[in-house]
């Protein structure tokens, strides 16, 4: 299962590969001396500096050219402030050990610092607000770093590599943090999200293994893809129930994750996943606060049969759901407002519940999945007496009461009523299903009046069970039929030994929850009735003809039949 996963993960891995060798691409060209290109004709020269001269008059610093090892960018050049600095492209990035950025400055700009692997000083007016970029990407020897209150965002990729971080603090003024922001921080062990951050992005802290502890703010909501994956020792993580969404991988290879016991694992109030290897003909109903499902959460579960999500679900993960292809019902409440690409993708024999006009609804229209209004879901209930059991639309909290009851000359007499929530004694919304276990194959089953008399419910017994429908429950005998058989083929089942082994079980359904979502309002003997019929027709065919023209004939089918049934034995007891 957990292989399973991985591809789910490297499958949308692969999807996004184009995207994600951009962003790689930036870290990987920090480890080179790259120029930002620029046109000479906007550039003015200073000392060592080119710049050019923004609208309000002030200057940005473009590009460095000297080669000290300690720089102090001037605070002013020719009379006119200096407020950015964009693209720095340092000359000599390889000897640099100090920066000092003089107040005034407000903003610096994509790969400014870039490759300065000596780096091991830089200062950082808090005038600065924000940070551009991979504009400290690749500072292999920078150990501490002290980010001004005034900073606001903080660039894709502005520290990834800096394989020497150790301590660096994010204040609270900052409301954005970039993909990629610390990754490969190898050296980071503790950081801070401030309260402004709503959104941790793609593989912001990815492999930072030092890391041991994170503490995340009250206002987060999301968490991208791989957003702490390979943190080998984060162990102690503190989700809090802002956040719903977290995307695929989030927490991958961490102590924390490795820990977890098998089965729904939450982040928070998210289900994240489930670990672990999933139990036949499972069915789940989430947690009533669960806040959102995680991608990639039951991908590749393939014994889920249905599950319940509650109210309290706003998103669904992309890949929620992917390939489980024996899920057959899914309830998704009108809470939810989002579901992610592929959730639902491979789930070929799904249904979705829901509510007329809700998200849900269009979402499977959009998506060609059969959608059910979830006031008018097919539910069976079953007793715990004989596992009588009814199938059809029922509304919440009604319960399905069934006591034994005495009827002359019955087999079996059963006294079948619904009861509400108040326990009250209610009819059915409609036409029902109502089966009935039983081994004795030659009854019928009769509605039994008040005034004792006998309505026949024109019963047909498939796999051990008698079915009819109805849309009145009352009391119900099963009678032995005493009838005198007919020399004609009959579309009643026959009681004689089939040629033909049974696909059904002898004895009655298994005994399962007491109220489950049944994925269509289809019979089980649509699919495993034994037809029984076919065998009677035959020998019909071949047997003794109506009337007693042909003796020899009538007892060459009796005999026929003879061998049948001891064949027929023969056979079933070499089955069991």
């Amino acid at each position: 299962m957990e292989k399973s996963k991985k591809m789910a993960a490297l499958i949308l891995a692969t999807m996004l590969a184009v995207s994600s060798s951009a962003a790689m691409a930036v870290t990987v060209s920090a480890e080179e001396d790259t120029a930002v290109a620029y046109s000479s004709s906007d550039t003015e020269s200073w000392s060592e500096y080119d710049y050019q001269i923004l609208d309000d008059g002030t200057i940005e610093i473009i590009y460095y050219y000297g080669c000290d090892e300690v720089i102090i960018i001037p605070s002013e050049i020719d009379g006119r402030k200096v407020t950015g600095i964009k693209g720095f492209n340092l000359s000599n990035k390889e000897n640099i050990k100090s920066i000092t950025i003089p107040d005034g400055v407000t903003s610096i700009g994509d790969s400014a610092f870039s490759g300065c692997r000596s780096l091991t000083d830089i200062t950082i007016p808090d005038s600065v607000t924000s940070i551009g970029d991979s504009a400290f990407s690749c500072c292999r020897s920078l150990t501490d770093i002290t980010i001004p209150d005034g900073v606001t965002s903080i660039g894709d990729s502005a520290f990834s590599c800096c394989r020497s971080l150790t301590d660096i603090t994010i204040p609270d003024s900052v409301t954005s943090i970039g993909c990629e922001a610390f990754y490969n921080c190898s050296s980071l062990t503790n950081i801070t999200i401030p309260d402004g951050v709503t959104s941790i992005e793609s593989e912001t802290f990815y492999n930072c293994q030092s890391l041991s502890n994170i503490d995340i703010s009250n206002s987060l909501i999301s968490i991208g893809m791989d957003a702490f994956a390979h943190c080998k020792n984060l162990k102690n993580i503190k989700i809090p129930d802002s956040v719903t969404t977290i995307e695929l991988g989030a927490f991958n290879d961490t102590l924390w994750y490795n820990n977890q016991p098998d089965g729904l694992l939450y982040a928070g109030k998210v289900l994240y996943l489930y670990k672990g290897e999933m139990p036949e003909n499972t069915k789940i109903t989430l947690k009533n606060d669960t806040s959102g499902i995680a991608d990639n959460a039951f991908s590749y579960c393939t014994n889920l049969t249905n599950i319940k999500i509650p109210d309290s679900v706003t998103i669904i993960g992309a890949w929620a759901f992917f390939s489980c292809p024996n899920l057959t019902a899914i309830e998704i409440p009108s809470s939810v407002i989002g579901i992610g690409v592929y959730a639902l993708l491979g789930c070929g024999n799904l249904t979705i519940y829901g509510n007329i006009g809700s998200y849900a609804e269009s979402y499977a229209n959009t998506n060609v999945i059969p959608f059910v209004d979830i006031n008018k879901k097919i539910t069976t209930l079953t007793s715990k007496v004989d596992n009588i059991s009814v199938n059809g639309t029922f509304d919440n909290g009604v319960i399905l009461n069934v006591e034994k009851a005495t009827v002359e000359n019955a087999v079996k007499a059963y006294n079948i009523t619904l009861k509400d929530e108040n326990g009250n004694t209610i009819q059915p919304n409609g036409t029902i299903t109502v089966s009935i276990p039983s081994d004795k194959a030659n009854c019928k089953v009769y509605l039994i009046k008040e005034d004792g008399t006998k309505v026949d419910m024109n019963a047909t017994y498939n796999n051990g069970n008698y079915e009819f429908t109805t849309d009145h429950l009352s009391i119900y005998a099963l009678i032995a039929d005493t009838s005198e058989p007919s020399n004609e083929p009959s579309n009643e089942p026959s009681n004689e030994p089939s040629n033909e082994p049974s696909n059904g079980p002898s004895n009655g359904p298994s005994n399962e929850q007491s109220s489950t979502i049944s994925d269509s309002s289809k019979s089980n003997s649509d699919t495993n009735n034994t037809d029984s019929n076919k065998t009677t027709s035959e020998t019909g065919k071949n047997g003794v003809e109506t009337g007693d023209s042909n003796n020899l004939f009538a007892m060459a089918a009796m005999l026929t039949g003879a061998i049948t049934a001891i064949s027929t034995i023969i056979f079933k007891k070499k089955r069991t």
